[in-house]
């Protein structure tokens, strides 16, 4: 029960006098909960909590001791989620006097009662904790990527203990619905379905949807959750309904998929739920050959989420798409990429021209490889590492023009320990080619002649292959086979 600040002064000498006898093991035992994770400055949620003591109050809030009968309070914070936060601090939980009005037999009473414990966290209190670690994920906190399974299954246990009263209200409800399509147990929204729609103030059709959809059931989710609008929720149940629709529709309907994810990104703007939006798009917009697109999205990823945890998923898939597609045969379209590249910040530059001078020579793009190399090694003078990445990418590319001798040398010549394990691969790879390139061809060989396009016509010459180019081709069917692990 609260005291009002008159109270306290009060009610002190009596409290000491009923605490003097106290034996030191029991008043050293506390109902302080474990304070959560420190909201992320960049959460729209982080809101203090109606509970949570201000730093002013503490300073001045009395330290009354316990009674030996008095117990923990039993509503801790989760393991993975103090396993995330650097440091985790108890805090006292006092009620704003303000708020309490008592009789003068009511004051008398609640003198000679000990403070209780802090109330159980609300449902969308734990969620908001999951959204917290979530955004610490973006800013390329990797012990909270670890803990995160853990952490959705504690979450669980407790929002199981909820009463049914709890998913009465609003924020719950939607934090329930927030919950499940960050992965959570389905089974936390069985409660909302039985309240009904009238209590909880969350659509049936939702409910139900989620529950076929985190059971992988995509016929019934299709159709339960593709005839809703994620921009008739609130914004932050919104925008996962609407990545989760774009999961539905990828393999379905680009174009409607597509257009789910802007629709995630406008209603999350700066969460989890924009940077997985924008590393879907890209598999979606190289489908779709929709290369703008995915110029601004990887414009728009590399100066938002350059930090994240799954950043590096984001620049292979770009940069794989990119090498491997009809745009990047083009001079035009690959100045217009440098272009972009070239507006981001000298870090960022960094790692895109590497991984795409890397796709560029795994994919035989020598043009694209030639170009992106260059880039790279102008940007890199003062990195050792990353300026004999550069050498050998040169290197293989001059291994098919006048220069091969001198690529070969440079090749031979490069101490493979001092690359990364990928690089490694390319070295070898790329020494497998200068040998066979130089190889002498069998004079009983097999040659097959090339094939005689339509428009050639049926008088089209059919000569015999260069020993050569024979040769050449073989070595780079090895190297394929090699990079992509089915090599020797």
């Amino acid at each position: 029960m609260s005291r009002l600040p008159s109270e306290k002064a009060e009610a002190k000498d009596e409290t000491e006098a009923k605490t003097a006898n106290t034996p030191p093991a029991a008043s050293a035992q506390s109902t302080f909960e474990k304070q959560p994770l420190a909201q992320d400055q960049h959460s729209a949620d982080a809101k203090p909590t109606s509970h949570e003591q201000k730093p002013a109050e503490a300073k001045t809030a009395p330290h009354n001791k316990m009674p030996a009968t008095a117990k923990p309070a039993h509503h801790e914070q989760p393991p993975a989620a103090a396993k995330a936060s650097k440091e985790s601090q108890p805090q006292a939980d006092t009620p704003s006097s303000a708020h309490s009005k008592l009789s003068d037999g009511a004051k008398s009473a609640s003198a000679s009662q000990p403070p209780s414990g802090p109330p159980p966290k609300q449902p969308y209190q734990w969620v908001r904790m999951l959204e917290t670690v979530q955004n610490q994920i973006i800013n390329g906190n990797r012990s909270a990527h670890t803990v995160q399974r853990q952490l959705i299954a504690d979450i669980g246990a407790e929002l199981a203990k909820a009463p049914s009263s709890a998913w009465k209200e609003p924020r719950n409800a939607r934090a329930a619905v927030t919950y499940v399509l960050s992965g959570g147990d389905p089974r936390t929204i069985i409660k909302l379905i039985k309240l009904g729609e009238a209590e909880t103030g969350i659509s049936d059709k939702l409910l139900k949807g989620l529950i076929a959809y985190a059971k992988g059931i995509s016929k019934d989710a299709v159709k339960a959750l593709t005839s809703l609008s994620a921009r008739d929720f609130h914004p932050g149940p919104g925008g996962h309904l609407a990545l989760a629709q774009a999961t539905l529709m990828a393999k379905r309907d680009a174009v409607k998929a597509m257009a789910y994810l802007d629709e995630a990104r406008l209603l999350s703007p700066g969460t989890l739920v924009e940077e997985a939006a924008l590393r879907r798009t890209v598999p979606l917009a190289i489908g779709m050959k929709d290369f703008d697109k995915l110029l601004r999205t990887m414009t728009c990823y590399m100066r938002r989420f350059n930090n994240s945890v799954y950043a590096s998923t984001f620049h292979w898939s770009f940069a794989k798409g990119i090498a491997a597609s009809e745009y990047a045969k083009d001079e035009k379209n690959i100045k217009h990429l440098v272009r972009e590249i070239d507006l981001l910040e000298t870090e960022r530059k960094k790692v895109m021209y590497k991984v795409l001078a890397e796709q560029a020579i795994i994919t035989g793009n020598l043009k694209f490889s030639r170009i992106l190399t260059k880039k790279m090694a102008e940007l890199s003078k003062d990195d050792p590492a990353t300026m004999l990445k550069a050498q050998l990418y040169e290197a293989a590319i001059l291994l098919f023009s006048e220069k091969y001798d001198y690529a070969n040398s440079v090749i031979n010549a490069i101490d493979a320990r001092k690359l990364e394990s990928r690089d490694k691969d390319i070295l070898k790879a790329a020494r497998i080619v200068a040998k066979r390139l130089r190889e002498p061809v069998a004079e009983n060989a097999v040659v097959i002649p090339p094939q005689a396009s339509a428009a050639q016509g049926k008088d089209a010459g059919m000569g015999e292959m260069p020993p050569v180019v024979k040769a050449g081709r073989a070595a780079i069917a090895t190297a394929d086979e090699l990079l992509n692990g089915t090599g020797p």
